[in-house]
């Protein structure tokens, strides 16, 4: 965890993969998300992939705008998705007391997965690369999936 109260600046808390994500009024909506493997039927394979980031910004500057990127990364580390964003906190939601406020994002972004292989989810501050997790993408039947147990997801 990063020590907000020295850098004075924003940082990604977590990244959850979904299968759509969206948030309303501050919170985070999810489904089938928290996976970590796709097993498609055959490569390429396209669909949407959902992705909610929650960021914890300094309450220091309320108001201040910080640019936020989401990318996408190709098993080859090309970017095949990237959404930007700009965030703040507003005064009105400030907790007192607190040296963060949560800022929870959501992103849903068709990709094509052309090969099996390791992917990733990058966040960027203000320029910055913050955060970023991998989840793993191969061919199979999702009887294999169900067998392979938590964390994976089917794709028909």
């Amino acid at each position: 965890m990063v020590d907000v109260e020295l850098n004075q600046r924003p940082w990604t808390e977590w990244i959850l993969l979904s299968d759509y994500a969206e948030v309303v009024r501050g919170k985070l909506y999810l489904m089938g998300g928290g996976w970590e493997y796709l097993i498609v039927p055959k490569l390429p394979h396209r669909r949407s992939i959902g992705i909610g980031v929650a960021l914890r910004v300094p309450v220091s500057d309320p108001d201040k705008q910080h640019a936020v990127t989401i990318e996408l990364h190709g098993a080859d580390g090309t970017v095949l998705a990237s959404v930007n964003a700009r965030v703040s906190v507003r005064r009105a939601t400030l907790n007192p007391g607190s040296t963060t406020a949560r800022v929870q994002l959501a992103v849903d972004v068709g990709v094509e997965f052309r090969v099996s292989g390791t992917y990733a989810v990058q966040t960027r501050i203000d320029g910055t690369p913050d955060s970023r997790i991998v989840f793993n993408v191969r061919e199979g039947r999702a009887q294999q999936a169900q067998r392979l147990g938590d964390g994976q997801v089917p794709v028909a």
